[in-house]
């Protein structure tokens, strides 16, 4: 989460935004105190009560970040954690960002 923020800081336009989404089941009892202890003040964060949205994405397992274009098509996916906010994460979302996300590989 804290390297989704620093992506999101550091990429945050009207052209890209990060979202993050929780599936934990004690809901903001626990979300609201984890994302004060991280700081994560500009990341949007959202939780999916009933876990539609990871059906939805036939997710399989936590973490999983998804790129999705304007036009809702989806550019990739990875399963497991990430550094998000590393050079060359960067560099890939703004080759995407280049690119118009409207390209799917």
């Amino acid at each position: 989460m804290p390297s989704l923020e620093g992506l999101q800081n550091k990429l945050g336009v009207s052209d890209f935004l990060v979202i993050a989404l929780s599936e934990d089941r004690k809901g903001w009892e626990k979300i609201s105190p984890f994302r004060e202890r991280l700081g994560l003040d500009a990341l949007p964060l959202y939780h999916d009560t009933d876990s539609q949205m990871m059906f939805a994405s036939k997710v399989r397992s936590l973490p999983t970040s998804i790129l999705i274009n304007h036009e809702g098509i989806e550019l990739g996916r990875l399963t497991g954690p990430a550094e998000w906010n590393s050079d060359e994460a960067l560099a890939l979302i703004r080759h995407y960002i280049g690119r118009g996300l409207t390209t799917r590989r």
